[in-house]
């Protein structure tokens, strides 16, 4: 006869049994029931592969964020110690330098014009005042001398011998120098003004009571200019009116 078990004994063997390890059972306890030994350890493996699945994609995202970081220090640092090839760039200015040979004659009378009055045929006269030339360009300059006839009949050449033949001649001298006497336009070589320019510096002595005065004229220099006519020794019926004579100084550049 099969006796029933008691309930006392019934939870003693219960207890028993969730006391039993691996080596010596085969169930453990989980939860709430019997779980076998062999399925216990299945589960156990798969949480550590999974564990160990997720610190593998950490050290990994680790790993990655740390050579991002060494790329970035190397790529600033690479940047900072890079040796650049040089270039060069260029702007090109321009500009028109206006080089202005220029001169200014003022006369001390009737403004640019000198009247030497009423002559006689055979006359010798000069001018006690002179006129005034000014470097009014902005070069240094020489300066050349010629004259033309403007009005009558007078030709302007070297001697006074025949009909309507007239000389005339000029000096240049310091701003405020000394009247030229009649010796000195005789003996300077090169006062003798016609139609053909004459170069002041001709013979460095050309056109000038002093060495030199007339070679590298600076600008806003100022030289005094005397005349001396010498009327024809005859003249025809035309030639005993108004004669007119223009004097032409134009400055160049330095020879």
């Amino acid at each position: 006869m099969i006796r029933p078990i008691s309930e006392e004994r019934r939870k003693s063997e219960v207890k028993t049994k969730q006391r039993r390890t691996i080596a010596y059972g085969e169930e453990k306890q989980v939860g709430t029931g019997l779980v076998p030994v062999r399925m216990r350890i299945a589960m156990m493996n798969k949480e550590e592969r999974v564990i160990k699945q997720k610190n593998k994609e950490e050290a990994k995202m680790n790993t990655l964020r740390k050579l991002m970081a060494v790329v970035m220090v190397l790529g600033m640092v690479g940047v900072a110690g890079k040796v650049f090839a040089a270039s060069t760039s260029t702007v090109v200015l321009k500009m028109y330098v206006a080089a202005n040979y220029s001169v200014q004659i003022t006369s001390a009378t009737d403004g640019a014009e000198y009247n030497f009055g009423t002559l006689d045929v055979g006359m010798t006269t000069r001018t006690e005042r002179p006129a005034v030339v000014t470097n009014n360009g902005n070069l240094v300059s020489e300066w050349q001398i010629s004259a033309l006839t403007i009005e009558g009949v007078w030709t302007l050449g070297a001697n006074v011998g025949a009909e309507n033949d007239a000389v005339l001649k000029a000096l240049f001298n310091h701003k405020d120098g000394d009247v030229p006497e009649d010796g000195d336009y005789e003996t300077v070589v090169g006062s003798t003004l016609t139609a053909a320019a004459l170069h002041t510096d001709t013979a460095q002595t050309a056109v000038s009571t002093t060495v030199g005065i007339l070679q590298n004229i600076a600008k806003d220099a100022q030289r005094d200019l005397f005349f001396m006519m010498h009327t024809p020794t005859s003249v025809s019926v035309a030639g005993t009116g108004d004669q007119r004579f223009r004097v032409y100084v134009t400055a160049v550049a330095p020879q």
